[in-house]
């Protein structure tokens, strides 16, 4: 699918839309097997279509926004948690010292164990 145009996920995609609840039909009235499994295919290539499709719309917005100075919050880098831990030591190192001691006393930091 990747590879194809950007309009035969769509079409593929609206194709599985209508075959779908005649699936679903199938699995309330408790028929056979092989429906069921037909029903977890359908499903699977829808969710292959939207994941191609919104690969397409993240390409075009980042063809887009490129060169611009202000980039959408979807196109900033992701940031990893150690990153993110790092800005909050750099907060807490702006604020006085006083509210960080009184802070650290009032919400000391818990210490779980694990019960065997």
């Amino acid at each position: 699918l990747q590879g194809k145009d950007k309009e035969e996920p769509r079409m593929q995609l609206d194709d599985q839309k209508l075959e779908q609840p005649g699936h679903h039909m199938v699995r309330v009235l408790g028929e056979n097997g092989f429906e069921l499994s037909k029903m977890h295919a359908v499903s699977k290539s829808i969710a292959r279509a939207m994941a191609v499709i919104s690969q397409h719309q993240k390409e075009n917005l980042r063809k887009f926004c490129k060169g611009r100075k202000q980039k959408p919050l979807e196109q900033w880098p992701k940031m990893t948690h150690g990153w993110r831990h790092m800005q909050n030591e750099h907060k807490d190192s702006l604020k006085p010292k006083a509210i960080n001691q009184r802070n650290k006393k009032l919400y000391p930091t818990q210490m779980f164990t694990v019960g065997a």
